[in-house]
């Protein structure tokens, strides 16, 4: 009698076709289990280093004290907490918008929580936020959503966050005027790269809507130059003109010695200007940044080492101010402590 088997080898295709109909019946079963939500994921910045550093009951209490800082603004805002994994928080929210808010909140919290500490005891969040489809396992949340979410964190550098552009089209429209395309990344999975925006948390850090936006008499300038030949050399004996903001500046450890470098090594750049600086640093990799509020240029630190000094005047480090408004015409800006060499005129 012939072998009715495809090939001899004893498969029946029946029981082939009838497995693969139970199957595609199995990943509709598993697609209902999917909701729509976003997911939110923090990293403290620095936590190796306090373990290193420090001690192990050290980085467990700052561990400790992030997620108790995290956990009920999450709630205020409708979300779970998920997991925690290490240092990372990971948390689901009903909405795009109820994320971002409850980000911002943390932003904010932990600014005004870091002003009453010292400079080593100063926490600097990294935030990833992505919106989609989940499947829901438990009490635990599986897919892309979650993976992209966790690409995002990863690429964030401290006191930013980070959305997708499903994210920013999900916003409403107060939000959508604090977030700021910054350029694109590459996702496993996904045949385009990913479009990435940042959100501005800062209070009256936003962008003025599009179609509300006036034509300016005049653009936004500034310029920036050494002051002495370190920081002449430093940026190729040139004055530079600056005319978007925020503007960042920080060190590059992996560029050669001797010049400044105004092209970002990544897509999505940590710095518009980097410096070169070596051993022992005073500046560090993001240092800070000059930004524009209500007509006036301000300069933020950047969760920095030593912070700056601004017309005298120190933010950021030990200092209890993290940021400084600038005078009309020239001021003087030290990178570092008061005996840096990295001095800089800002013309405002």
């Amino acid at each position: 009698m012939a072998d009715q088997t495809h090939g001899g080898h004893g498969q029946d295709p029946l029981e082939v076709d009838r497995l693969l109909t139970e199957l595609e019946s199995l990943h509709a079963l598993l697609e209902e289990h999917k909701r729509p939500m976003a997911i939110l994921f923090t990293d403290l910045k620095g936590s190796t280093a306090i373990f290193g550093e420090r001690s192990d009951i050290d980085g467990v209490l700052v561990i400790q004290r992030t997620e108790a800082l995290i956990r009920p603004i999450v709630g205020n805002y409708g979300g779970t907490v998920i997991k925690t994994i290490g240092d990372a928080v990971m948390a689901s929210f009903p909405s795009a918008t109820e994320a971002v808010e409850a980000a911002i909140a943390i932003q904010r919290t932990l600014e005004s929580d870091n002003r009453e500490r010292t400079a080593e005891d100063r926490l600097v969040l990294r935030i990833g936020i992505n919106a989609g489809k989940g499947l829901i396992k438990a009490a635990d949340v599986y897919g892309q959503v979650v993976n992209i979410a966790a690409k995002l964190q990863g690429a964030a550098e401290g006191d930013q966050i980070l959305i997708s552009k499903t994210m920013f089209q999900a916003l409403s429209d107060e939000l959508t005027q604090r977030a700021e395309p910054r350029g694109t990344l590459e996702v496993a999975g996904l045949t385009q790269p990913l479009e990435v925006y940042d959100v501005h948390w800062q209070e009256g850090d936003r962008r003025p809507a599009p179609e509300k936006l006036a034509a300016p008499s005049e653009p936004h300038l500034i310029t920036m130059a050494g002051e002495n030949t370190l920081t002449q050399r430093l940026l190729g004996g040139r004055t530079i003109e600056v005319s978007s903001f925020p503007f960042r500046v920080g060190r590059n450890p992996l560029q050669e010695a001797g010049r400044a470098e105004k092209h970002p090594p990544s897509k999505i750049p940590t710095n518009d200007l980097y410096l070169y600086d070596s051993p022992p640093y005073r500046i560090s990799r993001e240092h800070f940044q000059i930004e524009v509020h209500d007509g006036k240029y301000v300069v933020r630190d950047r969760a920095s080492r030593l912070g700056l000094i601004v017309n005298g005047r120190g933010i950021g480090g030990d200092h209890p101010e993290s940021k400084q408004t600038l005078v009309k015409g020239v001021n003087l800006l030290v990178v570092g402590d008061a005996d840096s060499p990295y001095r800089f005129l800002i013309t405002a």
